[in-house]
């Protein structure tokens, strides 16, 4: 930001400036696992993670990538996350909403109707504030109000999906990830290399023990090349 360039010009050439404002996490999912009887949960798991504290903490995802090489499987993707998410919605509701934050989610699904009307994307989501799903034809990474809202984006390939976190290189926090054995060695590598903290399996994210961009493990990582890896099943 300006303001933290500005300081950086101000202090002294000794002075070294740890940037520990807010991080932005998401997750990868691959298509063709979703049909496996492994995947029998996995809509539930991304719902746990989308709801988890509302994706008040940086660990929550705000866009998911989904692995295709066509729109047909992605707009599959999200009928059944939307059915998961009303199910999850009607156990543990989303919390009481302050004035701003319902006209910030208001303006995300009017942005996401005009967007639709272009034919760029897809909006779906039930008419009271529960929770927002934006499937987004282009795949540029983005964040979000919070509040259950949540971008969809389809991706064809791994290096594809790395040049859209490259702009957010040292702002990534968690990565929940879905993906084939083949895949995940050679994704890993290059997530590291833009600096995320911590990789993670869906269904999982929520446990992250990068809870707050404000604690010591964000200056521990200033300090030393240090990713944390959890990909157990959950």
């Amino acid at each position: 930001s300006q303001k933290l360039s500005d300081l950086k010009n101000k202090l002294n050439i000794d002075v070294k400036l740890i940037d520990n404002s807010y991080k932005y996490s998401f997750a990868v999912i691959e298509n063709k696992l979703l049909k496996s009887e492994l995947s029998s949960d996995i809509f539930k798991r991304i719902a746990s993670d989308i709801c988890s504290w509302n994706q008040k903490i940086s660990s929550s995802p705000q866009v998911i990538y989904v692995l295709d090489k066509d729109l047909r499987g992605v707009h599959q993707f999200i009928e059944s996350l939307f059915d998961e998410m009303i199910q999850y919605s009607e156990n543990i509701p989303n919390n009481n909403l302050t004035f701003e934050e319902k006209v910030s989610i208001r303006k995300f699904r009017e942005f996401s109707k005009f967007k639709q009307i272009k034919s760029e994307g897809r909006l779906v989501c039930p008419e009271d504030f529960g929770f927002t799903l934006f499937l987004e034809y282009e795949s540029r990474f983005k964040t979000t109000c919070l509040n259950r809202t949540v971008y969809i984006k389809r991706v064809s390939n791994i290096d594809s999906l790395i040049e859209h976190l490259q702009p957010f290189e040292n702002k990534l926090h968690t990565a929940g990830i879905y993906i084939s054995e083949d895949l995940k060695r050679l994704f890993i590598n290059k997530l590291c290399n833009l600096s995320i903290k911590y990789i993670t399996s869906i269904g999982n994210m929520d446990k992250s023990i990068f809870d707050s961009p404000f604690n010591c493990y964000f200056l521990l990582k200033e300090l030393t090349n240090m990713v944390f890896i959890d990909l157990k099943e959950v």
